[in-house]
C-alpha cells in the first residue's frame, strides 16, 4: 500500500484500507454444526438414492418381463381369428352387432388407416 500512498493524492482512502486490513479478524465457525448439517444432508440423499434404486430395479424387472413376453409371442401372421376372440371376447359381440345393423364401415378404422376406397 506504500506505493499507492506515493501515487494517490487522497491518503484517506489508503488509511481506510489499511485500517480495514489491520482490523480484519476471520470469523470463527462452529465446525461441528456444519458437519452435522452435512451429515443430515448425506443421510437424506442416501435414503433417496436407495429409494430410487429400488424403484428403478422394479421397473427394470417389469421391462425384462415385458421383453421376455414379446420375444415369446407368436408373429401376427400366425394369429387366427379364434386367438383374437379368446383374447378379447367383446370383439365378437361388436362385430355381430355391426353385422346385424348392416354397418360395414367402421369410422375409427378409416380415421386410423384411411378410407379403403381412397387407396
Amino acid at each position: 500500500l506504500s506505493q499507492y500512498r506515493q501515487i494517490l493524492k487522497n491518503t484517506n482512502a489508503i488509511e481506510s484500507v489499511e485500517n480495514a486490513i489491520a482490523s480484519f479478524k476471520p470469523q470463527q465457525m462452529d465446525k461441528g454444526k456444519i458437519m452435522s448439517i452435512i451429515e443430515q444432508f448425506e443421510k437424506k440423499a442416501l435414503a433417496r438414492a436407495k429409494a430410487t434404486a429400488t424403484t428403478v430395479q422394479g421397473e427394470l424387472s417389469e421391462l425384462n418381463t415385458a421383453i421376455s413376453d414379446l420375444n415369446s409371442t407368436r408373429p401376427v401372421d400366425d394369429l387366427q381369428e379364434r386367438d383374437v376372440l379368446l383374447a378379447d371376447p367383446s370383439i365378437e359381440k361388436e362385430t355381430d352387432a355391426f353385422a346385424r345393423n348392416s354397418v360395414w364401415n367402421v369410422k375409427e378404422h378409416d380415421d386410423a388407416f384411411g378410407e379403403p376406397s381412397a387407396q
